[in-house]
């Protein structure tokens, strides 16, 4: 069975970014009291933080859907780490970013409950598998503290809101800007240690426009397989795998939410036929915004795209990124789903491999194509 797996493989993954980011209103009142503003005029500023029944919802969605290999539909939420806590920043006078883990909580303002500990339900359950989006989502903390300490005010009205976004989507720096070498390497590992102690393991994909060659650096040493065709420094990197042509999955930017369902899948099954893997991008604010209709809608398209693979692939299977990579590799994957290890091979022949579990080592054999779980 050498050669192309995904040309036996129907794979799918989906792709969900800005889950934990506290953008960009905390509240409804103070969404309608800024939606005006220049740097709020965009379709995406309605949406806000997901709370652990938003979460819960979308668990049971995707648990009702279960892929060629009996698992069930998976999401691959990709998870900013960092929020600005806007109570130390001006007990400091705003003269240094100081920002609040997921690992730890939110900010003040936007509490919604223990979100990290809603992540690992569903890790648990094998529907939600996290990535490592960003420290900082499109945002530049170097900027944005020297716009307070200059007495900015749009940025101080925002502020005083508990809202950091008070530049149009143009005026944006990236995460890293004004960093050196140095301060991009801890940057970077501090989101990452976040990261692991808020879910219980090192993530291994990531999605983030805003890498520099060091922060790459930092990614590929924790772990960090695959990632999306998202500028020229993850392009030119050979020790990721670029999950290729990636589909947009965005029912509230269209009118036409039936169309997009189509389109969707007729997309995912250009990609199969051409032998390549569905990855498909759905933003969190499709599941969670201050227009509830909305939020419906986005629900009712996602369960219907889902149906409709289950009816006319019932063969395909739901991989997160990091699988995707090891497959294209190497035709076997092994990773852990909460309290799971999934092991896939399919190549032509068996693979050896040990596991450490709760310290203990286990050596066991994968024949070929069979996918073994381990609790």
């Amino acid at each position: 069975m050498n050669g192309n797996v995904w040309t036996r493989k129907k794979a799918l993954t989906f792709i969900s970014d800005d889950w934990g980011m506290c953008a960009w209103c905390p509240t409804v009142s103070v969404y309608e009291e800024m939606r005006a503003l220049e740097f709020m005029r965009n379709a995406w500023s309605s949406g806000t933080l997901e709370t652990p029944a938003d979460m819960e919802r979308l668990f049971r969605l995707l648990a009702g859907f279960r892929g060629g290999d009996d698992l069930p539909a998976l999401f691959v939420p990709m998870v900013i780490v960092g929020s600005p806590d806007f109570a130390a920043v001006e007990a400091n006078g705003f003269r240094s970013y100081i920002d609040v883990g997921i690992d730890v909580g939110v900010p003040r303002g936007w509490e919604r409950g223990d979100l990290a500990a809603k992540a690992r339900e569903g890790i648990d359950r094998g529907v939600w598998h996290p990535g490592y989006h960003a420290r900082a989502h499109h945002f530049s903390p170097r900027r944005w503290i020297e716009r307070l300490r200059a007495g900015d005010a749009w940025a101080h009205f925002a502020f005083q809101r508990n809202v950091y976004v008070c530049e149009t989507v143009p005026d944006r720096l990236p995460e890293y800007a004004g960093m050196d070498e140095a301060e991009q390497v801890a940057w970077a590992e501090e989101g990452l240690a976040r990261f692991e102690r808020a879910f219980g393991f090192r993530p291994g994909s990531a999605r983030n426009s805003d890498l520099t060659p060091r922060s790459i650096d930092v990614l590929v040493a924790w772990g960090v397989r695959a990632t999306t065709d998202e500028g020229p420094v993850a392009r030119s990197s050979k020790r990721i795998t670029v999950l290729p042509h990636l589909i947009n999955f965005e029912p509230f930017m269209t009118a036409d939410h039936e169309d997009v369902v189509g389109r969707t899948l007729a997309e995912v099954e250009e990609a199969w036929a051409a032998g390549r893997p569905a990855a498909i991008s759905t933003h969190r604010r499709h599941y969670k915004g201050f227009d509830q209709g909305d939020v419906e809608r986005n629900f009712a398209c996602l369960r219907a795209l889902l149906a409709r693979v289950a009816r006319r692939h019932p063969d395909a299977i739901y991989l997160c990124g990091d699988e995707v990579a090891q497959l294209t590799r190497r035709e076997f994957s092994i990773v852990q789903r909460g309290r799971r290890t999934i092991c896939r091979n399919y190549g032509d022949r068996p693979v050896d491999i040990t596991l450490e579990i709760s310290h203990t080592s286990y050596e066991f054999t994968v024949p070929p194509g069979e996918l073994v779980i381990r609790a």
